[in-house]
């Protein structure tokens, strides 16, 4: 695989991840129609949502393409935490504090917040980082496969709750939980074999790709926003 191919394919997390923003923005909106909100009362959440939104996907693309998340082998807690970790704290503070939002979160179908997740297929990107011998193995095929077979199954299980809930509530649960432990597998790998203090695999060609534009934008957006799905999809489950 020449290197502009991969170029290309890593360059297809920026689209991806711009989608998922405006996905989100056209989620709320349906949401506040759905709760029979008055249009002139919809202007604030809807203009909340997407700055929060918006500021979030700006500072991801800004700092990653300006190399802030890059490791170093005398970082102790790499900088990509940071990046995955602060979004869910402010995401959750929202949803702990506002009843707005808990709301919005309640007016959306159980079946589109599985659905979305379709996405997650971008992972394949890994698998294709580890054909090239650009991502270390430890890393890509876990996360990678994972990705693949989550984000492939999302609209079945999606479609099946929808035509049954009660039936398939028990594949809807065990999907969104084998979804977190891809996600904790991921996280867990990008950390040990990436550089840094941290890093027990990989030592030989570390793996550095996933601190670097624009694959980054995954554990700093798609990530945290794949971790916050499968959270309000099991409390929806579970109620």
């Amino acid at each position: 695989m020449s290197a502009d191919a991969v170029d290309l394919i890593a360059a297809t997390t920026i689209p991806v991840v711009v989608l998922m923003g405006y996905v989100i923005c056209i989620g709320v909106r349906r949401a506040l129609c759905v709760l029979g909100i008055p249009p002139a009362e919809r202007t604030l959440p809807l203009v909340a949502a997407g700055a929060l939104v918006g500021a979030w996907l700006g500072l991801a693309l800004w700092l990653g393409a300006g190399g802030f998340f890059h490791g170093s082998p005398t970082e102790t807690v790499p900088k990509i935490a940071f990046g995955l970790g602060v979004p869910l704290v402010v995401v959750f503070a929202i949803l702990a504090s506002s009843k707005r939002a808990r709301d919005i979160v309640a007016a959306t179908p159980q079946h589109l917040l599985i659905g979305v997740q379709l996405y997650r297929i971008e992972g394949a990107a890994f698998l294709a980082m580890y054909a090239a011998g650009r991502m270390p193995g430890a890393f890509a095929l876990p996360a990678g496969w994972g990705d693949v077979l989550i984000g492939a199954s999302a609209p079945i299980v999606a479609m099946l709750y929808r035509r049954d809930a009660i039936r398939w509530r028990g594949l809807a649960v065990l999907w969104n939980v084998l979804g977190l432990a891809d996600l904790i597998v991921a996280v867990g790998m990008g950390v040990l074999t990436a550089p840094g203090r941290l890093q027990l695999f990989a030592v030989d060609a570390p793996n550095s790709l996933i601190t670097t534009f624009p694959l980054v934008l995954v554990p700093t957006f798609l990530v945290p926003v794949s971790i916050v799905l499968h959270v309000l999809s099991l409390r929806r489950l579970s109620s």
